[in-house]
């Protein structure tokens, strides 16, 4: 855990629930809220969120290569500690993310 003056951003979420308290937002990061959808959102949005696993599929944005074979699931990339596991069994994006 950073020091939030160390930290150039972080969103915690405890329980599907944003804490601001834990959280430092910036203005290219922060909490997304339903104000932020009543206009919809700009494409540039769009795109990143569609890099994140959504918690029933696992497939990275891009092929990661390792050793001799390429990766393509976000359960594959993951340590035997770090729990990810299989994106229909643990939701995929309870995870660190960057």
């Amino acid at each position: 855990w950073l020091d939030d003056d160390q930290c150039a951003a972080r969103l915690v979420y405890v329980n599907g629930r944003f804490c601001p308290e834990l959280s430092v937002q910036t203005d290219d990061v922060k909490n997304l809220d339903s104000s932020h959808f009543e206009a919809g959102l700009p494409e540039k949005t769009m795109e990143y969120l569609a890099r994140l696993p959504d918690g029933f599929t696992d497939k990275l944005a891009a092929e990661v290569p390792d050793d001799e074979k390429v990766l393509t699931s976000h359960a594959k990339l993951s340590a035997p500690d770090h729990c990810v596991g299989e994106a229909t069994s643990q939701y995929a994006i309870n995870n660190q993310q960057g």
